[in-house]
């Protein structure tokens, strides 16, 4: 998404985006939403089994990524669905889109280091 989808947006004519657009947030959405739902999930369930501050952290990072999506992606979407300035909105993007790509790397690698915990001694 960070280095492919959202720059190569630049590249299409504003009424083109459009039409791209309807068809691409439809498939990305099938792909998409199952993960987050499934990363809410899994990290809930965690927290009820062992509610260590990893796991915690964890959560509270997902929540975010929740939240930087819903306030702030969301919207720029939509905007591009109405055809408003996507050259700037493309660039908003890739620019917002870094904070979600940390928050989502810092996840991923709490994540592998509980994996292999079991294997350190």
């Amino acid at each position: 998404m960070q280095l492919i989808i959202y720059p190569s947006f630049k590249f299409h004519s504003p009424e083109k985006l459009k039409n791209w657009h309807q068809v691409y947030t439809k498939r990305i959405s099938i792909i998409v939403i199952p993960l987050m739902f499934g990363q809410l999930i899994t990290s809930g369930i965690l927290i009820i089994q062992d509610a260590t501050s990893t796991n915690i952290l964890k959560m509270l990072m997902i929540v975010l990524v929740w939240a930087l999506t819903f306030s702030i992606f969301v919207p720029l979407h939509k905007q591009i669905a109405n055809a408003e300035d996507t050259a700037m909105i493309a660039r908003k993007l890739v620019k917002k889109n870094w904070s979600r790509t940390l928050v989502w790397t810092i996840i991923f690698v709490l994540g592998l280091m509980d994996f292999f915990k079991p294997y350190q001694s």
